[in-house]
């Protein structure tokens, strides 16, 4: 799946990558795109490149046509995301996991 980044010159200075995934929310069994990986350098944060390499992440998302798309965070967090437009879910959320290739 794709990645995301901001880059200065070498340095990546934000990223984010999706992840297509089947999900069970309740008994209800879907596919989402994840997004996962994501991280912006300590130096560069407060300047809205988690919400522009998310909007990146997102565009593209849409594009790729799922019904839903889910993000893990640590609880610290989950203002940020919602002021991304991201929403919590009451429900647990479980994830399938791609085998490793080894």
């Amino acid at each position: 799946m794709p990645d995301f980044g901001i880059r200065h010159g070498a340095r990546l200075m934000a990223h984010a990558g999706l992840l297509w995934l089947p999900v069970a929310i309740g008994e209800v069994r879907t596919e989402v795109v994840g997004v996962g990986g994501r991280a912006v350098a300590s130096d560069m944060r407060g300047q809205e490149l988690a919400r522009r390499v998310v909007a990146a992440a997102l565009d593209r998302a849409c594009a790729m046509s799922p019904h839903h798309a889910l993000l893990f965070c640590q609880p610290a967090l989950v203002p940020l995301y919602q002021s991304l437009g991201w929403h919590p879910l009451d429900q647990d959320v479980s994830v399938e996991q791609p085998a490793s290739e080894t």
